[in-house]
């Protein structure tokens, strides 16, 4: 994996022994597939002060998300949707520091039923760490996937036919394949513009709030696609992709471009797309669209 995903997510791969904890956090996610719904969990042993549980929680949360993001097509078989975000505290947390991610505080007797798998490998980590495996609070981030008809076929189109492909790999497949999904589905193909960055955002993500907003990471990849050809084609830009293309079984970067040649500057087309799509938005909070994202960052 390369060095930016390095930078910033590296300590997800670590193993227990070799990891400080982050704010009181186990460096790790622990992952289940229950009930055909894919479930993370992560670990708080101790409360920590807003100012440092926020950025550490960011990290793993979102080092988390945008690696299932960023998977090929190939190791994306077997993986089901997202269905929510599991936080096991050991000790109170500050809602405020939580709140920004989805998570919801619930009660032990609701939660053990369904999480019977979190509690079990959590127990384990708490012995493997010698630590406490008393439980204090409970918290669930829930994620939720567009349920309309198109995502679906876009998906199942794209996972037929994207094995060959990788984001950069060629700069604007990705977001052909899009197209071509579209037609198969006998709908109009999007042109490179800003415009078609709204309408793919309408079709990728549900307008919810308070829950993560989760969609096709084929889909997702090819709007970060998309993103890098409109700023190539409507404002002219220079843009360089960087290839995600990786040895077979070795998890792929998140999409990132070079935006005006050699001394130009990097945009982490992943996390952004992340932080402005996928991440829970607040009750009442209005989001600019896509296309003045994308607007603001041609100005850069």
């Amino acid at each position: 994996m390369n060095g930016v995903f390095d930078d910033i997510f590296g300590s997800l791969r670590k193993a227990p022994t070799e990891s400080r904890d982050l704010a009181g956090l186990h460096p790790g996610a622990l992952m289940g597939d229950v009930d055909g719904g894919l479930r993370f969990a992560f670990v708080s042993w101790s409360s920590a002060p807003d100012s440092e549980l926020f950025p550490a929680l960011q990290r793993l949360v979102e080092g988390a998300l945008l690696m299932e993001l960023s998977r090929g097509a190939d190791d994306l078989v077997e993986v089901p949707p997202l269905e929510e975000i599991v936080l096991l505290a050991c000790e109170p947390l500050a809602e405020a520091a939580l709140r920004p991610f989805g998570f919801e505080r619930v009660l032990k007797a609701d939660f053990v039923p369904r999480a019977d798998w979190a509690l079990r490998r959590f127990r384990g980590e708490a012995s493997a760490m010698g630590k406490s495996d008393e439980i204090e609070e409970i918290w669930i981030a829930p994620a939720r996937t567009n349920t309309a008809p198109a995502l679906f076929h876009i998906h199942e189109y794209m996972m037929r036919r994207a094995s060959p492909l990788a984001f950069g790999e060629p700069p604007g497949a990705l977001f052909a394949l899009y197209n071509q999904a579209l037609r198969a589905d006998e709908r109009a193909p999007l042109a490179p513009t800003r415009a078609s960055l709204d309408a793919m955002s309408a079709v990728l993500f549900p307008e919810l709030e308070r829950v993560i907003r989760w969609t096709s990471p084929l889909g997702f990849q090819a709007l970060c696609d998309a993103c890098a050809v409109v700023l190539a084609s409507e404002f002219g830009k220079k843009v360089a992709w960087a290839s995600a293309m990786t040895p077979p079984e070795t998890p792929r970067p998140p999409p990132m471009i070079r935006v005006g040649g050699e001394g130009g500057h990097i945009l982490h087309l992943g996390v952004e797309l992340l932080r402005w799509s996928v991440m829970p938005r607040q009750t009442g909070e209005s989001i600019p669209p896509l296309s003045e994202w994308i607007s603001d960052r041609a100005r850069d």
